[in-house]
């Protein structure tokens, strides 16, 4: 396997391996907290992950969580049809999972700026899709056994280093930019967004007050954009049927319509 583009000095071929030759299973089980705790869940798409405070009360029915560590591989079994990966990062440490999201250690040989673009690749995305037998939604969960055995092409650590460095400084400049445009084009979100309860479960795509708002098909993450910019936000219900959208700065309240 030898690329046809690659960084000036390397010329060693590319040694194609399983994943479960090269990740190994990260468990560190906790009792379930019942004075509130912290979570994480994975956007759909491998867009990365997003935090939620689970209230005292609100914890799920469960005896044991998953305590979640820096620097991992982690999916949501459920949703993995849908590319719901990430790599975690030191902000999400200590937070907690489900056993819905297993987590994975990169061996040695297997850098996680390496495989955080491989990841996002259309071929793991279809496999995931392939390993996920069964009906729409929740019904469709990963055969990890299966996932494993993913085939990907590896150079040296040395040469994943300098790939590795090479996106995360392209992403980085990215951003940069996207933060100097809406500087410039600030977004004007609406107090209220007036939809149908039922739309926050589809794959929907609405433009309110000037404001695109797209709401992925399992109701968790939506996203507001303008033509310069893109901001995630997620979704829960209250205890009223309304549905919640929060960023970093503000919660908008959708109320129910039938």
């Amino acid at each position: 396997q030898f690329p046809e583009i690659r960084f000036a000095g390397f010329t060693d071929s590319w040694e194609q391996r399983k994943l479960g030759d090269m990740l190994d299973r990260y468990e560190d089980p906790v009792e379930t907290p019942h004075d509130g705790y912290e979570r994480i869940g994975i956007r759909s798409h491998a867009k990365g992950v997003f935090h939620s405070y689970v209230e005292p009360g609100k914890e799920l029915d469960t005896a044991k969580m998953h305590r979640v560590a820096a620097d991992k591989f982690i999916l949501n079994i459920t949703f993995a049809w849908e590319h719901a990966v990430a790599i975690t990062e030191e902000e999400d440490a200590g937070t907690l999972v489900s056993h819905r999201f297993p987590q994975f250690s990169f061996h040695k040989d297997l850098k996680s700026h390496f495989f955080k673009f491989l990841m996002l690749d259309r071929k793991f995305r279809e496999y995931l899709e392939l390993c996920s037998p069964g009906g729409a939604g929740r019904n469709r969960v990963l055969n990890i056994n299966d996932m494993l055995k993913y085939k990907i092409n590896v150079p040296s650590v040395e040469e994943q280093t300098k790939i590795g460095e090479y996106f995360d400084n392209l992403d980085n400049l990215i951003t940069l930019h996207q933060r100097k445009v809406q500087k410039k084009n600030p977004v004007s979100l609406p107090d209220s967004l007036h939809i149908p309860y039922s739309l926050a479960y589809s794959s929907i795509l609405l433009t309110l007050g000037g404001v695109a708002v797209f709401f992925s098909n399992h109701g968790s993450v939506a996203l507001i954009s303008t033509q310069n910019s893109i901001i995630p936000i997620t979704i829960s219900i209250n205890a009223f049927n309304n549905i919640l959208c929060h960023n970093h700065s503000s919660e908008y309240i959708v109320p129910y319509i039938s």
